[in-house]
């Protein structure tokens, strides 16, 4: 008999600035959440009134918006008691929380122990100790190997999030962010491009011309690479980029900021090109001489379903990507059978065919 997999549905509270040290150059928690924080109690009765059991989800309760465990200590755990009360009552059936690797220490691990806590995410950020000064972290990066490790070594999921294209941050820091994150044990993770939000350190460092934000191009690039990173590790990207609301959803304008509510698509669709074009490269090159006119060549590529969107590129780029620069009549994408359930890192695209006419 087939398991059908449930969906994922959180249930956020947002704990917005709460129980961070510091304000990070690139942080302006209250525009990305919008959020004013609730007493436990509050949030206990919103979530009763917008939310019911749902066999058809797997839902969890989320501790969102700021550093979850370095809240102040009886804050915390009224939270945790509200969403214990929730995962006893069928709403939910565990607890997520975001936080610092600064702020998971034995004595917090102890208490989150005691209540249905599922997966911890951590915000590392960069693994680069430069980037980390630089962006004002607060702490270094041994400290969030340490943290990854000891999450994963008490039994909670790890979730490891990261940002690309920080101040003094390269591309190769982001590869190796990537893998460190997937060493340590993590299941899933978040890749989030920088954005340069009003009101943050960061917004004045454009302004004075100290950080250049990167364009679409430069961003796509960089976060696919590290998605494949996450791919080829089995580790599944959970969301890349903010989620769109009213302070984000702005083009790239007078404030210098970069948002793109498509980025998601961008990046992933960026991915599956650079899988193709290792494909055709490598087909082009055993036909090199076998047709006079190059451009009556088409490639076929043989794609599973579920990525037949993604391989044809965001509005079709990938398509128009590669009959441009390789001069191909056509590109056909093909759907595939068990032949494109392949490792992860090829996103589901098994394999190219070039017909010559």
């Amino acid at each position: 008999m087939k398991t059908i997999q449930k969906k994922h549905r959180n249930i956020p509270v947002f704990v917005s600035h709460e129980g961070c040290p510091n304000a990070c150059v690139f942080c302006n928690q209250k525009t990305i959440t919008g959020q004013v924080p609730k007493s436990a109690e509050e949030y206990y009765e919103e979530i009763h009134r917008d939310f019911s059991p749902d066999e058809n989800y797997e839902t969890q309760i989320a501790f969102f918006g700021g550093s979850f465990t370095a809240i102040d200590r009886d804050r915390m755990i009224s939270l945790l008691e509200m969403g214990k009360r929730i995962v006893n009552e069928g709403i939910a059936e565990s607890i997520r929380l975001s936080t610092r690797p600064d702020a998971v220490g034995d004595d917090i691990l102890d208490i989150l122990r005691k209540y249905p806590v599922k997966n911890i995410e951590l915000g590392i950020q960069s693994m680069s100790d430069k980037v980390m000064r630089i962006t004002k972290r607060g702490h270094e990066a041994n400290q969030s190997l340490d943290a990854m490790r000891r999450v994963v070594s008490a039994g909670f999921e790890l979730t490891g999030q990261m940002m690309t294209s920080l101040p003094a941050s390269t591309p190769e820091d982001e590869i190796m962010t990537a893998e460190l994150i997937c060493r340590c044990g993590a299941s899933s993770s978040r890749i989030y491009p920088t954005v340069v939000l009003p009101g943050t350190e960061l917004f004045s460092m454009k302004e004075k011309g100290e950080y250049i934000s990167s364009s679409l191009e430069d961003t796509v690039s960089r976060a696919s690479r590290v998605y494949e990173v996450f791919a080829k590790n089995n580790v599944r990207v959970l969301r890349i980029g903010l989620c769109s609301n009213e302070d984000v959803r702005r083009p790239d304008g007078d404030d210098g900021s970069f948002y793109h509510e498509a980025i998601g698509e961008h990046v992933i669709s960026r991915a599956c090109r650079n899988r193709m074009e290792k494909l055709l490269m490598e087909a082009l090159s055993k036909n090199v001489g076998t047709v006079k006119d190059e451009k009556k060549k088409t490639a076929v590529f043989y794609v599973s379903p579920k990525y037949i969107s993604p391989a044809a590129g965001y509005k079709k780029a990938n398509k128009n990507y590669f009959t441009e620069k390789y001069g191909l009549c056509e590109i056909k994408l093909q759907t595939a059978g068990e032949e494109a359930t392949v490792v992860p890192e090829n996103f589901g695209i098994a394999r190219v065919q070039i017909l010559c006419r």
